[in-house]
């Protein structure tokens, strides 16, 4: 790349280009015509365009007339003869610029509301409408409402953009940034018991709710079994777990839990129904837990009643341990 100068007296020069914009706005609407141009004192060469830093096109007139869509960065330079002049300084054509965001933010289910805020960047004060597109297509007419709320009834995953019109003049402003929109189906949770079989009188159990997808913001709401359906109540946690202590059997019943966050508040399903059944009476041994005592014990029974037996004899009968050894006197005298 060669970059050349000219003479002026006996200093030399280059020849710098210098850009400027008209009509000269620090922020242009969408559509909007302005007009670039590139001044070169002295220059009967081609004029070089660049856009973001890359090369766009070139031209014979020092000027370059359009309709400006989203934001750009622009420069220019000469070219004569396969040399060039150095880069122009910098123009941004800044068009007005939408903000689009989402309500709640995080993981989000169906049958719960959402909300998409449009935001129209340094200019808060002036009055506009809003255009909402869903995958590229139009939803609904300008409205002046900035925010866009509705409640998805099953899972999806969309694409959502905006952009704005100011009522006085119908000029508009960049299209949004583009947020997606991900909705999975209602939650479940699952309640689990930290007792196997009946919860004895006066003992405690702690039951637990659990989510699938567990995760911060929620909390807990406990339904007790009652005489009527009508008075039941939900107890609130924070935490998944919830203890009972010293249960009653006037506890027994049918518990339910579910989860819920975000104000308001957006509820899950209920759990299926857990039964807890509560005792006042210890529980027997089993036959099993029986017998299977009986074989570990019996060898050290068997040996208890050899050693008792051969005592009651030793008692009974001093000389029982000489009677072989007599035995045999007898014999060997006859």
């Amino acid at each position: 790349l060669a970059y050349f100068t000219f003479r002026v007296g006996q200093a030399q020069a280059e020849f710098k280009p210098v850009l400027s914009v008209e009509p000269n706005s620090p922020q242009i609407f969408r559509g909007a015509t302005v007009t670039l141009t590139c001044r070169i004192w002295g220059w009967s060469g081609l004029y070089l365009w660049n856009k973001d830093d890359h090369y766009s096109h070139s031209s014979a007139e020092n000027f370059y007339t359009m309709k400006v869509d989203q934001s750009h960065k622009y420069r220019c330079y000469g070219s004569i003869d396969k040399r060039q002049t150095t880069l122009s300084n910098e123009v941004t054509l800044s068009v007005i610029e939408a903000v689009l965001t989402l309500q709640p933010d995080g993981q989000i289910f169906s049958g719960q509301e959402v909300t998409f805020t449009c935001e129209i960047r340094g200019h808060a004060d002036t009055e506009w409408m809003y255009n909402w597109y869903e995958d590229g297509v139009k939803i609904s007419v300008y409205t002046k409402s900035r925010q866009y709320s509705f409640t998805p009834v099953e899972s999806l995953s969309t694409k959502y953009t905006c952009s704005g019109q100011r009522r006085s003049d119908s000029q508009t402003s960049e299209t949004s940034n583009t947020v997606t929109l991900t909705v999975s189906e209602k939650p479940k949770p699952e309640l689990t018991s930290s007792r196997e079989g009946a919860v004895l009188k006066g003992n405690s159990v702690t039951l637990y709710c659990t989510l699938k997808l567990q995760s911060a913001g929620w909390k807990f709401y406990w339904i007790k079994p009652t005489q009527s359906t009508e008075t039941e109540t939900e107890a609130e946690t924070d935490y998944y777990t919830k203890t009972y202590s010293a249960v009653s059997v006037s506890d027994e019943g049918q518990y339910r839990c579910r989860a819920g966050r975000g104000n308001p508040v957006y509820y899950t399903h209920y759990s299926d129904a857990l039964w807890v059944n509560v005792t006042d009476v210890k529980a027997p041994l089993s036959v099993l837990k029986l017998l299977s005592s009986a074989v570990a014990a019996s060898p050290y029974v068997l040996v208890t009643i050899i050693l008792a037996v051969k005592c009651y004899r030793a008692r009974n009968d001093p000389d029982e341990d000489n009677r072989p050894y007599r035995v045999i006197e007898a014999e060997a005298s006859v």
